[in-house]
């Protein structure tokens, strides 16, 4: 467990680069806006994966370069001789995700498609995640896309997984069955605990040009990590269906769940203890709904 003084200290580094993130947006003191810090030159990372089940390794590569409000991000998937087979379209635009942070899954066995994750920062130590494929275009051609959590999908809050520790989500094929499920883990954050007026003072001083919305908000998240995080969560679990990631409820999260618990104690023999979501108090339940909205505006689930 970490100790009171580590935790309060990552809380006032916290506050102070997003706060570092939020002061652009003074002019609107009802909304949160976060933007990445400018980048001075562009940049790009590639990913090996077999992208359109060829048998043969094509490059996903992210690339993102400088512009006057906020990096422009594309990925574009390269064959082996290098020729364009695909892009992300912008009519979708993504953020910067996290450097390095790439991973190849294979979402079906019996086939040679591949997806690539990357992962998104979220406030001090949450993440996103979101998965990408090649594939048809109802426009014609292929395109690198997004594999979402619905097949009704509305924005790219339907499209993104959510962490409650930086690099925790899952991927594994938990029953064997060939096909992929994906396991959110967040933090239980128990109870509240108690704030200095120095906190207090910090939270006021930079963030109330945002709104007592923001202010309150900061400081919920205060004092709900000096109460310390608890247990580990499996908030939801998700399996590829062909098309995209169907959330598992009922019998069949219970299920999953105990596969998870089995995996996650066999990988990490000292892996803190694992609760279900329905356990979880109503207001630890309502807090971590409103830390994720607080972070990235989402409604969540």
């Amino acid at each position: 467990m970490r100790s009171k003084k580590h935790i309060l200290i990552i809380v006032l580094l916290g506050l102070l680069v997003v706060a570092g993130y939020l002061i652009i947006s003074r002019n609107k003191p009802s909304k949160i806006v976060k933007t990445t810090p400018p980048i001075t030159e562009s940049k790009f990372e590639d990913v090996k994966a077999d992208l359109n089940g060829d048998g043969n390794q094509e490059t996903l590569r992210l690339s993102y370069t400088n512009s006057e409000r906020e990096p422009v991000v594309s990925l574009i998937a390269l064959d082996k001789n290098g020729k364009e087979i695909g892009k992300l379209p912008t009519s979708m635009p993504i953020k910067v995700p996290m450097p390095k942070s790439g991973k190849v899954h294979t979402p079906v066995k019996k086939d040679k498609n591949q997806f690539v994750s990357f992962d998104f920062s979220v406030g001090p130590h949450s993440s996103e995640t979101m998965f990408f494929g090649l594939f048809q275009l109802k426009t014609g051609g292929m395109g690198v896309l997004p594999i979402c959590l619905t097949d009704n999908v509305n924005g790219a809050s339907d499209c993104l997984f959510w962490s409650g520790e930086v690099g925790e989500l899952a991927a594994k094929d938990l029953d064997n069955d060939g096909n992929l499920e994906v396991i959110e883990i967040v933090d239980e954050y128990p109870k509240d605990g108690q704030i200095t007026t120095d906190t207090e003072k910090i939270i006021n001083d930079e963030f109330k040009d945002m709104g007592q919305d923001a202010v309150s908000g900061m400081t919920r998240i205060a004092k709900r990590e000096q109460g310390d995080r608890g247990n580990k969560v499996v908030w939801g679990i998700y399996k590829f269906n062909g098309e995209y990631f169907k959330e598992q409820t009922g019998k069949n999260y219970d299920r999953y769940y105990d596969l998870v618990s089995k995996h996650l104690k066999a990988t990490y023999p000292n892996y803190p203890t694992i609760m279900k979501r329905n356990s979880m108090s109503k207001d630890s339940l309502d807090y971590n709904l409103s830390m994720r909205q607080f972070w990235t505006h989402s409604g969540g689930n």
